[in-house]
């Protein structure tokens, strides 16, 4: 019998818990992206209300137009140069990265496809799993090449969806290994 459908190779192995990883990692760069679009929104709305506010109450009180016309002035800047602040450019990095990422995963899923029907040999898999952290490390150098410190909520949140996600297509979870 086909030793891929009866006891998973260790290279077998290997390949799922860096496929399993890859999607963890996936999920959360994703939900990093999106939490610090949650502040942009922020910085975006108090920036509009500074603006909008500005030039009504200059219109109000014409005596403080020179403050009145600074806060203008400040929100332009910061309109300008927005691009340049951290946040801005984390967020332009992390979406880099989340695009590499899923695309690095849908390569990996095919090929684990192509594994657990036993059309791979232990060498092949073994290069499958380097190529997959060549690969990922090649997108984390280019995106954060100074990393990225670790969220915990977000990474309890990104386990969880990738274990759901194992759960509903391969029938279990991150941690272990099916052939299904």
């Amino acid at each position: 019998m086909d030793q891929s459908i009866n006891q998973p190779s260790r290279e077998q192995q290997m390949y799922w818990r860096e496929f399993a990883q890859l999607k963890t990692d996936a999920c959360y760069i994703r939900d990093y992206r999106n939490s610090l679009n949650q502040w942009i929104a922020v910085l975006a709305t108090i920036r509009a209300v500074a603006s909008t506010s500005s030039i009504g109450a200059w219109l109000i009180w014409k005596r403080y137009a020179f403050l009145w016309a600074g806060l203008l002035a400040a929100a332009q800047l910061i309109e300008a140069l927005k691009n340049v602040f951290p946040l801005y450019k984390r967020r332009r990095a992390l979406s880099g990265l989340s695009r590499s990422l899923n695309r690095l995963f849908v390569e990996a899923q095919r090929s684990w496809d192509e594994i657990a029907t036993g059309q791979c040999s232990n060498a092949q898999v073994r290069k499958l799993c380097h190529q997959i952290r060549s690969r990922k490390l090649k997108a984390e150098a280019k995106f954060m090449p100074n990393g990225l410190g670790l969220n915990k909520r977000l990474s309890s949140k990104a386990q969880a969806e990738s274990e759901k996600f194992f759960r509903e297509r391969y029938n279990v979870g991150s941690g272990g290994y099916s052939d299904a």
